[in-house]
C-alpha cells in the first residue's frame, strides 16, 4: 500500500476541504462498509447528484476514495463505483517532501510490509 504524503501548505487544503464537510464524512461512513456509484450514494443520502458529485471529485482528489470499476448503464453512459482508499496520508510540514525522503522511504516500507 504505497504512502500518501502530504507538505504543507501546498496539499493539505485539498484534504481539509474534503473533510471539512459533514456531507464528506457521510460519504467516506458509507464506502467504508461497501462499494458503490454516486447514484447509489445519493439514493441512500436522499440528496441531489449533482451535490454529491462535488463532494465525491474532492475526496477523490484528496486521495480519500478511489474510482474501484467503470460499468456502463444500458443508456451507454459511464457509471463510477467509488470506494474508501486505505491509503495512509503523512502530513510533512516542509515545504519539499524531498528533504525527508529517507523518513518517506522507511514509512512506505512499513506500510507495506
Amino acid at each position: 500500500m504505497p504512502l500518501q504524503v502530504l507538505s504543507l501548505p501546498e496539499d493539505v487544503p485539498l484534504l481539509a476541504r474534503a473533510l471539512s464537510r459533514p456531507l464528506s464524512m457521510q460519504i467516506l461512513k458509507h464506502l467504508r462498509e461497501k462499494q458503490m456509484s454516486a447514484s447509489e450514494l445519493a439514493a441512500e443520502l436522499d440528496l441531489r447528484l449533482n451535490t454529491l458529485k462535488y463532494n465525491l471529485d474532492a475526496l477523490e482528489e484528496a486521495g480519500l476514495i478511489k474510482v474501484m470499476t467503470v460499468k456502463w448503464s444500458c443508456k451507454g453512459r459511464k457509471i463510477k463505483v467509488y470506494a474508501f482508499s486505505e491509503q495512509p496520508i503523512l502530513l510533512l510540514p516542509r515545504a519539499k517532501t524531498n528533504e525527508c525522503s529517507s523518513i518517506c522511504g522507511t514509512l512506505d516500507e512499513l506500510c507495506q510490509g
